[in-house]
């Protein structure tokens, strides 16, 4: 089985190559580019077409505990659990969980997500005349990712450095434990830190400027499309 795993970080759009080979997904490849039109994506994806395509949607992370020992009745209790959890009704909800059993009972992580938000993130899609077959969390998304490129990372905390928001992890026992998201991006550092360079010039760089004081307009231009592309 092939996946091909999508992710719209604006204005980038990321895409993954993923196969599965015995029980578990090897990444394959790894593309990124920034799309002019809905139609350059729908023929990049027509050309990397693989027999499942999936996305990621941003999810709350809880855990329950259960002193049972049983992932079936666990599974069942769920629901009941879940609206503690949050102020949305469970009809206003979906969510997806990962059971892991211990000598005391059961611990069961849960990734939330509104059905509007779900909605919303489908309809995003659909622009691009994309329809997933499967939708995951991003927090465990990030998780796979994390455990592909560090096979024996187990404990700690990882941050993705996205171009509209930062998405961070907190992983214990190689599970997710916690997760937020902190909505400014790299392309609001980068435009802040522009203008903070701009009111104040380090003394190394004040007989440059002066010697480029008329091209300042070209070279301001030239060096965010420099950092943009080392980012």
């Amino acid at each position: 089985m092939k996946i091909l795993g999508l992710h719209y970080d604006r204005p980038f759009l990321r895409l993954a190559a993923l196969e599965l080979k015995g029980k578990h997904f090897e990444l394959q490849s790894l593309k990124c580019f920034v799309p002019a039109t809905p139609e350059e994506v729908k023929r990049l994806y027509m050309l990397e077409r693989k027999d499942l395509v999936a996305t990621g949607i941003k999810a709350l992370v809880r855990q329950l505990n259960f002193k049972i020992s049983s992932a079936k009745k666990v599974e069942e209790g769920l629901p009941f659990q879940i609206e503690s959890l949050t102020s949305l009704n469970l009809e206003e909800l979906v969510y997806s969980s990962q059971i892991l059993l211990n000598k005391d009972g059961a611990e069961a992580t849960v990734f939330l997500a509104s059905k509007e938000a779900l909605v919303s993130h489908l309809s995003e899609w659909k622009k691009f005349s994309i329809h997933p077959d499967l939708v995951t969390a991003i927090p465990q998304a990030l998780l796979k990712f994390t455990h592909f490129r560090c096979p024996n990372f187990r404990d700690g905390f990882v941050v993705h450095l996205g171009s509209e928001e930062w998405t961070c992890i907190w992983i214990e026992k190689g599970i997710v434990k916690k997760s937020f998201v902190i909505e400014e991006g790299i392309e609001s550092l980068l435009s802040s830190l522009w203008e903070d360079r701009k009111k104040v010039l380090f003394q190394n760089e004040v007989k440059g400027v002066a010697k480029q004081i008329d091209l300042l307009n070209s070279t301001q231009s030239s060096i965010i499309s420099e950092v943009r592309v080392i980012a």
